[in-house]
């Protein structure tokens, strides 16, 4: 009897830090302060800071878990499509070896494979960028 009522204990305690992680975040949604969701919740700033950072990194697996899925589907489907290439390729055909060249290099964007483009910014000869700054000395007002 006792381990009943300490599950029904738990799960009426439960069902409470859900209902105030709920007033916390559609608080917290409509611009409130954390204090004034901590005080809405009836909760210490610091539990509604818990509760905010918790449904946040649910949110951002969620997020995960969903761009993983695209990018799984996206390779799938380039990979179907560089198969069906692939007697082309054998063959010589320089369009579908274009192709898959285009597929590979969709591939390694998918998955951040290609080192990152770098832009410098440089003067004459590949020297510093000179700059000059301008001072507006008229302090007559006009």
């Amino acid at each position: 009897m006792e381990d009943y009522m300490a599950h029904s204990k738990y799960s009426a305690a439960r069902i409470r830090a859900v209902e105030r992680e709920e007033i916390v975040w559609k608080w917290r949604l409509r611009g409130a302060s954390l204090v004034d969701c901590a005080k809405q919740a009836g909760i210490c700033v610091a539990r509604a800071h818990q509760l905010l950072k918790a449904r946040y990194d649910r949110i951002n697996k969620e997020c995960e878990e969903s761009a993983e899925l695209k990018r799984q589907l996206a390779y799938d489907e380039l990979k179907a499509l560089r198969l069906n290439l692939e007697p082309a390729i054998i063959s010589g055909d320089i369009g579908a070896i274009d192709e898959a060249r285009k597929i590979n290099e969709s591939i390694r964007k998918l998955f951040g494979l290609d080192s990152p483009d770098k832009h410098e910014i440089t003067g004459a000869n590949s020297g510093p960028v000179m700059i000059r700054v301008v001072y507006d000395d008229d302090t007559s007002g006009d």
